[in-house]
C-alpha cells in the first residue's frame, strides 16, 4: 500500500470513529473539519502516518486551525482555540503522527465545548462572568445571590491549562482547576468550607455538573440562614 492509500485508509477510519471529515485535498495538503466547527489545514508529508511510519518531509509545513461556523465563539472556546493554535505552531511535526495531531485538536475542542456548556447552564440560574486572565489561565466567576439574608457570594473557578512538551508523545492540554469562594457582602459564611466544597466536586466531576454543584451550595447557604456577626 503506497503512502496516499495509507493516508486515505487512516483518515477513513478516523471519520468513522470521530467527528472528523475531509473537506479538501490537494496533493499532500489536506483540509479537514471537526464537527463542522473547526477546520484544520496541514501537509500530510510532514507528519508520521502512524507511530512506526516516519514523515516523508523532515521540515515543518504550514498548519492552521480556524473556526468556521457563523456562531460567535464564547470566551472559553476562544481561550482553548488560542491554546491549540499555539501548540500547533511550535510542534516538531515529523515527531507527531496524524492520529496524534487530530486527537489533540479533538480533545481540546471537546473540552472547550464541555466548559461552554457548563457556563451556559450556570447562566440560567446565576450571574456568570468568564474572562481570559493570561494565555494559560481562564476564570469563571459565579455570583450567588441570597436575597433573604442579604448576602452575595462569589465563587471563582480558575482553570490553568498547560501545553505538553512539543516533542512529547502525549500531545495534549493538561488542565488544573482551583476554586476560591468569597463573601462579597452579607453573612460571614465560612469561605474555606465553601471553596473546598465546590472545589472537591468540580475537580471530581471534571467538566460536568458545575451548575448542580453551585445549586447545592446555594441551597446549603439558604438552609444555614443568618449566622450573625
Amino acid at each position: 500500500m503506497n503512502r496516499a492509500n495509507k493516508v486515505s485508509a487512516s483518515v477513513a477510519q478516523l471519520e468513522k470513529q470521530t467527528g472528523w471529515a475531509v473537506a479538501s485535498a490537494s496533493g499532500a495538503n489536506l483540509t479537514m473539519t471537526y464537527k463542522n466547527t473547526l477546520q484544520l489545514y496541514f501537509n500530510t508529508t510532514s507528519f508520521k502516518v502512524n507511530a512506526s511510519s516516519p514523515a516523508t518531509t523532515p521540515m515543518n509545513s504550514p498548519i492552521s486551525l480556524t473556526h468556521i461556523t457563523p456562531a460567535t465563539l464564547t470566551t472559553e472556546q476562544r481561550f482553548f482555540l488560542q491554546l491549540m493554535r499555539a501548540q500547533l505552531q511550535c510542534l516538531d511535526q515529523n515527531t507527531i503522527s496524524l492520529k496524534q495531531l487530530l486527537g489533540f485538536v479533538q480533545r481540546g475542542w471537546d473540552t472547550a465545548s464541555l466548559i461552554a456548556e457548563q457556563v451556559r447552564r450556570l447562566t440560567l440560574e446565576q450571574m456568570v462572568n468568564v474572562s481570559i486572565l493570561s494565555d494559560e489561565r481562564l476564570a469563571v466567576d459565579i455570583s450567588v445571590l441570597l436575597p433573604k439574608v442579604e448576602t452575595k457570594v462569589k465563587v471563582g473557578v480558575q482553570l490553568t491549562a498547560t501545553l505538553s512538551d512539543p516533542e512529547a508523545e502525549d500531545l495534549d492540554i493538561k488542565n488544573e482547576i482551583d476554586v476560591d469562594a468569597k463573601v462579597v457582602y452579607g453573612e460571614p459564611y465560612n469561605e474555606k468550607n465553601m471553596s473546598e466544597f465546590v472545589g472537591k466536586r468540580v475537580r471530581g466531576q471534571g467538566f460536568e455538573g458545575w451548575d448542580e454543584t453551585i445549586r447545592e451550595l446555594r441551597m446549603r447557604l439558604v438552609a444555614t440562614g443568618r449566622k450573625g456577626r
